[in-house]
């Protein structure tokens, strides 16, 4: 449902007059469009923080370098484990520019040539957000990432294809199909979301999604680089899946926490989820066996917030 031309609303914050927005990226046929999400919050973040201009950082080197380890195209092609991961791979390697390392719409091998204009250490500071509220709010320093639910049945949703103008407010949708966005700005009745399909799909590339009502359950997966230490970090459950999810999340689990900015501690299985900074907790027998015990009562609250 389109309720109204949204250009004619002026937006509250639109990092696109401030120059932290590069311009709209086409993901091809290859399913990442997590990683223009994640180059659009560090272009955005790297022009506001530090101050050093507008970047075009490189999608393909998350694609080639990041994804096997993250649970990527290499390993679950529509999906990506762990977004988390992602910004931490750029802190510990930094974030070349495109022309350096240009996209190809395929994963490819990792080539460690480029030089990062991004140094390591920058993404340290990411932060999984609470919902549309922490997406507002976190607007207010940056552009946000957020996961869009776009399926139906396993099919895209029509209606989101569709469109062309105006405010969507679709009234149905579900999680078989995702789509990874950058949102960069708001008015009170609509977040202004850049898409990666190129300009020929929507309002040049762009959508107007409706607030209020977590459509597309934009606020269930949203992140931001802001100071301060990031809120989620690894759970390594008993059954030795890893998640996504508060310490407080965590506990109610029966997992053990690996601390913010990590991911999963050492004693995860291979290809699981990134292997966690050195003196990251490891699972003991004791919480193996008290997680057993109550894995089955939380085990379905758990799943819920598993990052796709």
């Amino acid at each position: 449902m389109l309720l109204f031309t949204a250009s004619l609303a002026k937006a509250d914050i639109d990092w696109r007059t401030k120059g932290a927005v590069t311009s709209v990226k086409n993901q091809g046929q290859l399913c990442a469009s997590w990683a223009f999400a994640v180059t659009g919050v560090l272009e955005g973040a790297w022009a506001i923080q530090a101050g050093k201009g507008l970047p075009n950082l490189s999608e393909q080197q998350l694609v080639d370098c990041a994804s096997p380890a993250c649970g990527g195209p290499s390993r679950l092609p529509c999906n990506c484990a762990q977004i988390g991961c992602f910004f931490n791979y750029v802190r510990a390697n930094g974030s070349c520019r495109q022309p350096a390392y240009p996209y190809t719409a395929r994963v490819g091998q990792c080539e460690t040539t480029c030089t990062p204009l991004i140094p390591s250490g920058f993404a340290s500071n990411w932060q999984r957000l609470n919902g549309e509220a922490g997406i507002a709010g976190a607007l207010a320093s940056g552009p946000v990432l957020a996961r869009l639910e776009v399926g139906d049945n396993g099919q895209t949703l029509q209606s989101f294809l569709d469109y062309h103008s105006g405010v969507y407010t679709p009234t149905a949708w579900d999680a078989s199909v995702v789509q990874w966005v950058l949102i960069i700005g708001e008015t009170s009745s609509f977040f202004i979301v850049k898409n990666s399909f190129g300009t020929s799909w929507g309002a040049t590339g762009y959508v107007y999604l409706g607030r209020g009502a977590n459509l597309l359950g934009v606020g269930n997966f949203a992140y931001a680089l802001q100071p301060g230490p990031a809120t989620s970090g690894a759970c390594a459950l008993p059954d030795d899946t890893c998640f996504e999810m508060s310490a407080e999340d965590c506990t109610v689990a029966s997992g053990t926490f690996g601390g913010v900015g990590t991911f999963c501690p050492t004693t995860a299985p291979e290809g699981a989820c990134a292997i966690a900074p050195a003196g990251a907790p490891t699972l003991t027998p004791q919480a193996l066996t008290i997680g057993v015990a109550l894995l089955a009562v939380t085990a379905a609250s758990a799943i819920r917030r598993r990052t796709r």
